[in-house]
């Protein structure tokens, strides 16, 4: 009876093993449904970026510039090419600024001084000003015709292309975020732009941090972005910079100077 009872129940546990579904495993992820995922991501970031609200606080630091006191920044983004910052002091708005396309408007009131200066891409080495902050903010690079590679020595999909004569290289996870951007131009200059952590809002992943790295090190700008606030389209008030009559005019350097007195004051 022993004997026969254990063929029994070996017959049995051979026809439920024979039965049981046969466990699925996920399928590979390839550079096709990666490259396609993070698209898709950046265009949904591409069209909240024509009408967004930011609410931050802005660090900078390094060699060439010091260390400034943390800034409450106040932003808005009117994409592709149009921004507005606000910076506050204890005092009120430290720097009222616009930048659209290649064109900026500052105010500073502690200094009753303001600038107007079209050719700003010329003061400061970046193309297109406005487009180039309101895709860092919104984390939009269009990786063209990308060649794309898998991880080796770390978690990320690599995209690397070229643009208007510069090189990139962007690291995306596998949830199709990017994590870091570094960009080389023609004279050897580069940049990284880091995204290391990341907030939903109504189903749409947006950066919650952002830092900008300077290829030496001389320089770098962190951002904590507290709040995000998507619109339909964007409030004309947002990018209305109204500077008073009777300030004073000043150039691009003055103005650098203005702000630089600002720092050692606080």
């Amino acid at each position: 009876m022993s004997a026969r009872r254990t063929r029994a129940l070996l017959t049995l546990a051979l026809l439920a093993a024979s039965c049981a579904p046969n466990a699925r495993r996920p399928a590979p992820l390839d550079l096709a449904t990666l490259a396609d995922r993070y698209e898709r991501l950046r265009e949904t970031r591409a069209a909240r970026a024509r009408a967004t609200r930011l609410d931050g606080t802005l660090w900078v630091e390094g060699e060439a510039v010091g260390r400034w006191p943390a800034i409450d920044l106040d932003v808005a983004l009117a994409g592709p090419d149009a921004i507005r910052a606000r910076m506050a002091s204890l005092f009120g708005t430290a720097l009222d600024l616009t930048v659209r396309d290649d064109t900026l408007r500052a105010w500073v009131p502690p200094r009753r001084i303001a600038i107007e200066t079209g050719s700003l891409g010329d003061s400061l080495g970046v193309r297109e000003p406005g487009a180039w902050a309101c895709r860092v903010f919104a984390a939009d690079w269009t990786a063209s015709n990308a060649e794309w590679t898998p991880p080796s020595r770390d978690t990320l999909w690599w995209a690397r292309w070229s643009e208007s004569g510069d090189s990139l290289a962007m690291g995306v996870g596998t949830d199709g975020l990017p994590q870091r951007v570094r960009l080389w131009d023609d004279p050897g200059r580069s940049l990284e732009v880091r995204y290391p952590d990341w907030g939903w809002q109504s189903g749409q992943a947006w950066p919650e941090r952002i830092e900008v790295v300077e290829g030496d090190r001389h320089w770098r700008v962190s951002c904590r972005i507290e709040r995000f606030q998507f619109a339909d389209r964007p409030d004309p008030r947002w990018l209305a910079l109204s500077i008073p009559s009777g300030v004073e005019r000043v150039d691009w350097s003055r103005l650098r100077r203005a702000l630089e007195r600002m720092r050692e004051a606080r």
